[in-house]
């Protein structure tokens, strides 16, 4: 018997989690776009898309500090993203029971990267119209509301060793410490 926690999972190769990158990739560059648009004084546009950039980057380093060490595939290729085996390199593993707790940590700094760049396209739109910003945003809108959350629903999640203790999967199993509320999307009652 192997002591792999995660033995049933597959492994990734680094072009596969590349690929999985690919969506969260392509969302931030047409983020970024749309903010350097939408803010029409040219230096402060591309501060902003820049800035914008940057918070996605850091936003993933986040996740792969403070979630990441705490998943069974720490370290481990049977990360869909590959984050695992970088944050491997980055800090010590941590007790995996602590995911659930850790998930909302992780993940919250990443969600105003969904609603800046609409908000500030709309404004803009709203006040001197442009095809260009309208199919950057119909774009941004279709990557991230609906392939994001399809693809990690219908591959990331469904591989994923954390998968029934995670809220963002919608866990029905209690986590170490406290019961899940079924239906709740993983909140501890």
């Amino acid at each position: 018997m192997s002591d792999d926690p995660c033995p049933e999972f597959p492994e990734y190769s680094t072009a596969s989690s590349a690929l999985d990158n690919l969506p969260f990739v392509l969302m931030v560059v047409l983020g970024a776009g749309m903010l350097r648009l939408s803010i029409t004084d040219s230096p402060a546009g591309w501060i902003w898309a820049g800035l914008y950039v940057l918070a996605g980057a850091l936003g993933v380093l986040n996740v792969m500090l403070r979630l990441c060490p705490y998943c069974p595939s720490y370290g481990k290729r049977s990360c869909p993203c590959g984050y695992g085996v970088i944050a491997a390199k980055l800090r010590k593993a941590g007790d995996p029971r602590a995911f659930a707790g850790r998930f909302r940590g992780g993940i919250l700094p990443l969600v105003p990267l969904w609603f800046i760049p609409p908000i500030a396209a709309i404004v803009a739109l709203y006040d001197s119209f442009s095809w260009v910003l309208a199919i950057l945003l119909a774009a941004f809108l279709l990557v991230g509301f609906v392939i994001i959350p399809v693809l990690s629903h219908q591959h990331g999640c469904k591989q994923c060793p954390q998968r029934e203790a995670c809220p963002w999967a919608g866990r029905t199993k209690p986590p170490v410490g406290g019961e899940a509320v079924e239906g709740s999307g993983g909140h501890v009652s």
